[in-house]
Parts: structure tokens; C-alpha cells; sequence
């Protein structure tokens, strides 16, 4: 089964330190792109009431990542995800601007338009609230083909109206409306059965595979202001990239 990094949580009686275990949970949280590189960690006594741990124990965790290299503290800002490893770089492009690259036209349907003061599922990635919740669907010639829900800092897009939605690219919007720089966004890529909800918006047997990505949006300056998940049905569109190899790195 998969480990939910959104809800994970300590075992006190367990046989590991819970300092281990909670160095554990951030090195995932990292891992799956819930926390990417310039993620800025919430502060010690944040995250220890978080945890229902002591203040030091968050302390000695953190000091653990910063050995390892996957943390870095920077004196009177906080602590950031800094990633050890290399990541292949292509140019970052909304799924509606990747449809319009490729010449397929799309339409987008507006499920739900929502603000909302808390939302459990970004509270360590963007920070308090409030945020703006959309649901849609895009829809090609042939039928629905995604359904996208995201999360956005509601402080990044003030007078962001249901109406402005129906069309084009969200990221575009943001970008040219709101003033936005968009950095980039740390993806994480899953497969899954359609339950009911799924099946009923993409027009798809309920048990039929979908791929389901995961995502963390982030300014050049590497603050997060976005979580968003899409379901996909992959019989009607493919994500194809393109690798070279830089054989100047060895």
C-alpha cells in the first residue's frame, strides 16, 4: 500500500528514536515533491506542535537532513529544501499549454469555484490560508479527458473569478493577470482505478486505470503558492518527454 506523506504520523511506543522517525517523514515528504527544492519548513515550534513532539526532537531531525545534505538553514530565514540529487530540466508548461503546442483544441468546464480559510491538504506546503479551491474538467473532441483540482495561496490571485477559468491556461492567466513568475513545479506520478467520482467526470467504467499526478508549484523565488492533482485518461492523451543526454556531466 502507498504511504500517504500527507497524513503520516509518529509512533511513540515504536522501537525507533522519534527523531528517526520524523527525519523519516521529511525525507519522504521531499522524495515524493510535497516538499521541493526552496521549500521553506515551517519553524521548529510549528512543527513540533505538529508532530505532538518536543521542540528538540524536530531539532535533532531537521540537524539529521542538514547532514545528509537535503536541508539547508539559513541564518535568520528558516530552513529550505535544498535536494541532493540531479533532476533532468525541460521547459515547464501547463497541460493546457502543452495541448496548444500540439495544435489540439480543448475546452475546460468549471466544476467548482471555492474559497476556503483552511485546507488540510496544504497546510505545510503554502502556509496559512486563505486559499482558492477549483475543480474542472478538460475536454477534447472525443470526451473529457482530465480532471484537475487545485489549491491556490489566495494572496498570489486577488479578484480570481470562476468566469476567467473556462478558458486557456490557468498558469497563463496567473502569469499575465496577476503578475506571477513561475518558477517551476515538482511532479509526482502515480497510476489508479477510477472510483465513482472519477468514472462519472471522464466518462470511464468505474476500476478503469487513470494516471494521477501530484504536484507543488513554485515561484522563481522558490515560495510554493500551489498544490494540484489530475486525474488523466491516458487512452486520449500521452505525456511524451524528450531526454538528452549531457555527457559533459560524468
Amino acid at each position: 500500500m502507498a504511504t500517504d506523506v500527507h497524513s503520516e504520523r509518529l509512533a511513540p511506543n515504536g522501537p525507533r528514536p522519534l527523531y528517526e522517525q520524523l527525519a523519516d517523514i521529511f525525507r519522504r515528504r521531499i522524495a515524493s515533491g510535497l516538499w521541493p527544492v526552496h521549500h521553506k519548513l515551517l519553524a521548529e515550534p510549528e512543527l513540533a506542535r505538529a508532530f505532538k513532539v518536543a521542540r528538540g526532537t524536530v531539532r535533532v531531525a531537521i540537524g539529521q537532513l542538514v547532514k545528509d545534505g537535503l536541508l539547508v538553514q539559513v541564518q535568520g530565514k528558516g530552513t529550505f529544501v535544498r535536494g541532493s540529487e540531479r533532476r533532468a530540466r525541460n521547459p515547464y508548461l501547463s497541460f493546457a499549454e502543452l495541448l496548444e503546442r500540439a495544435g489540439v483544441s480543448y475546452r475546460t468546464s468549471v466544476l467548482s469555484f471555492e474559497r476556503a480559510d483552511d485546507d488540510p491538504r496544504v497546510a505545510d506546503i503554502l502556509g496559512a490560508g486563505p486559499f482558492v479551491v477549483l475543480r474542472r474538467v478538460r475536454s477534447l473532441r472525443e470526451g473529457p479527458v482530465s480532471l484537475m483540482e487545485n489549491v491556490l495561496a489566495a494572496r498570489v490571485c486577488p479578484g480570481l473569478t470562476a468566469d476567467q477559468l473556462e478558458d486557456g491556461s490557468l498558469y497563463r492567466l496567473l502569469e499575465s493577470r496577476f503578475g506571477l513568475q513561475i518558477g517551476g513545479a515538482s511532479r509526482t506520478f502515480s497510476s489508479l482505478a477510477a472510483d465513482a467520482d472519477l468514472a462519472e467526470h471522464l466518462d470511464l467504467p468505474v476500476g478503469a486505470p487513470v494516471l494521477e499526478i501530484s504536484q507543488v508549484t513554485h515561484l522563481r523565488d522558490g515560495r510554493p503558492f500551489e498544490f494540484a492533482q489530475f486525474w488523466i485518461r491516458t487512452d486520449r492523451h500521452k505525456l511524451v518527454a524528450d531526454f538528452q543526454r549531457d555527457f559533459g556531466e560524468s
